[in-house]
């Protein structure tokens, strides 16, 4: 006779909120590495709820195939936004209504995750789209040294304290060995 489904999906980070000021959050992770992302379904709490996450009751019986996942960038602006290591998830049946998605993100910065149902994809009815709050910072996995080079001093051999000319590029990687575009500027 009718169809009871959630308001919408609530997405946490166990730590790495990363509210304002995001130069200078805390480092959450490098970036590549994964990191818990808890997504919980929840219930109708009031209108206008502005926050979806603060007080709805969660929904357990909830079960929905693919839902994507992704991610919004937030800083720095502008940038390059990341792609996540997981694409899309199951949501499966849970006594709080949470499921435990391992995620991870390709660039250096800020980011909202974000999980988006398919269209019509509950019993005809379409779940709202989801976005956490911001998590970061994320920093480069590691950083390779290329193209380097020295030039003597004097010819071809240089004395003890002399100068000496050098060049070479430094390029911030994620743990896949890409080139993060992020890390530049106050990142």
């Amino acid at each position: 006779q009718f169809v009871a489904r959630p308001v919408g999906l609530c997405i946490t980070t166990a730590s790495g909120q990363c509210q304002s000021d995001y130069v200078n959050c805390s480092v959450f992770k490098k970036a590549g590495e994964t990191f818990p992302l808890q997504i919980q379904a929840v219930g109708w709490e009031s209108a206008n709820d502005a926050d979806i996450c603060s007080g709805n009751l969660a929904t357990p019986n909830f079960a929905l195939n693919s839902i994507a996942l992704g991610s919004t960038l937030v800083a720095p602006n502008p940038g390059t936004n990341a792609t996540v290591g997981k694409v899309s998830y199951n949501h499966a049946p849970a006594a709080d209504g949470r499921n435990r998605v391992d995620q991870s993100v390709s660039e250096v910065g800020v980011f909202k995750m974000t999980a988006t149902p398919p269209t019509n994809g509950y019993i005809g009815y379409t779940i709202p789209p989801a976005s956490s709050a911001p998590v970061g910072r994320f920093t480069p996995y590691d950083f390779v040294l290329s193209n380097g080079s020295v030039t003597a001093g004097c010819g071809s051999f240089s004395y003890m304290g002399q100068p000496m000319p050098t060049s070479f590029t430094v390029t911030a990687r994620n743990s896949s060995g890409g080139t993060t575009r992020n890390y530049r500027d106050e990142f």
